[in-house]
């Protein structure tokens, strides 16, 4: 049979199975039918592409030297590799050009002494050109950050500014604004004042009257006072009076009481009852005669018949 070449693109699946692409390892395709009946095309599809699939070959042919040595060399004709060293110059010649950058270039056809030395002289540039790109990116994150920290200071200093500018501007507003109201309270006050003025203004004549009038009740009150005080001083004088009156009648009563005992007992121990009779008359008529009291009034004992 004659063998068909295959290629394949470059994919993250066939770099995966790469090793087995190039005739590495053993590569086993399993294959999932369905039973279905409605998916009998989509199934006899796929029977035939792994009948197919099956039926492929990895082969790798033998690389000469003639194959390789075109490969050592630029396109200027200078050699990549002198003595087992890389040229760095022709390298550096050499990867400027778009023929190595092309995703089709295989390196697979150098040697593998050469390949490592090559890859170890790209490995040194890359390490040297990763050194010198980080140090170029510190810088410029050193400058960025600089020129943001200025950036940063300036608007600072200009935002606060504004403030001060903005606090000096509502201070002003604000103090006249407070001027503005403390004349409003003044001139509202003042109107008040006025109405109240207007209200209570009474006239000259009204109010002269009006004193004298007080002045006369003041002299009137003050006469009333005095003979108050007058009329009380005699009441408490009364009062002082008759208590002394009522003291000396009580001690009266007690000695009618005692000279009633004393005439009950000598009335039992006298023979001579006339004589009794006419004493007890002649102390019923002194008790029923009314008392003078020092004040001219007549005081009558309790009981006694009014004159």
């Amino acid at each position: 049979t004659k063998s068909t070449c295959i290629p394949f693109r470059e994919s993250k699946l066939t770099k995966l199975f790469q090793t087995f692409f190039c005739g590495k390892g053993k590569a086993s395709m399993i294959v999932n039918i369905n039973q279905c009946a409605s998916t009998y095309d989509e199934t006899l599809h796929v029977m035939k592409f792994s009948a197919i699939a099956k039926q492929v070959v990895q082969v790798i042919p033998d690389k000469t030297e003639e194959s390789l040595s075109p490969c050592l060399f630029g396109r200027d004709g200078k050699p990549l590799v002198r003595n087992g060293v890389i040229d760095s110059k022709a390298l550096e010649s050499y990867l400027s050009e778009e023929e190595l950058l092309d995703e089709e270039a295989d390196m697979s056809l150098l040697p593998q002494s050469e390949l490592l030395n090559m890859i170890e002289g790209l490995r040194t540039k890359l390490l040297a050109e990763r050194r010198r790109k980080l140090v170029q990116e510190i810088e410029i994150r050193k400058e960025m950050g600089d020129a943001m920290l200025q950036q940063i200071l300036e608007s600072e200093e200009l935002r606060a500014q504004q403030i001060e500018e903005l606090k000096e501007s509502y201070a002003e507003k604000l103090e006249n604004t407070f001027e503005m109201y403390k004349d409003a309270i003044k001139e509202h006050a003042y109107q008040c004042a006025m109405n109240n003025l207007e209200d209570n203004y009474v006239p000259l004549d009204e109010f002269t009257a009006e004193q004298e009038k007080v002045e006369v009740v003041q002299d009137a009150l003050v006469e009333k006072s005095a003979l108050l005080e007058a009329l009380q001083k005699t009441a408490d004088d009364q009062s002082r009076a008759l208590e002394k009156v009522l003291h000396q009648n009580d001690e009266k009563d007690k000695e009618i009481a005692s000279l009633k005992d004393q005439l009950c007992k000598l009335s039992q121990k006298s023979p001579v009852k006339k004589t009794k009779r006419g004493l007890f008359a002649n102390f019923k008529d002194a008790v029923a005669s009314p008392r003078i009291h020092p004040t001219g009034r007549n005081i009558r004992l309790a009981g006694s018949p009014k004159p």
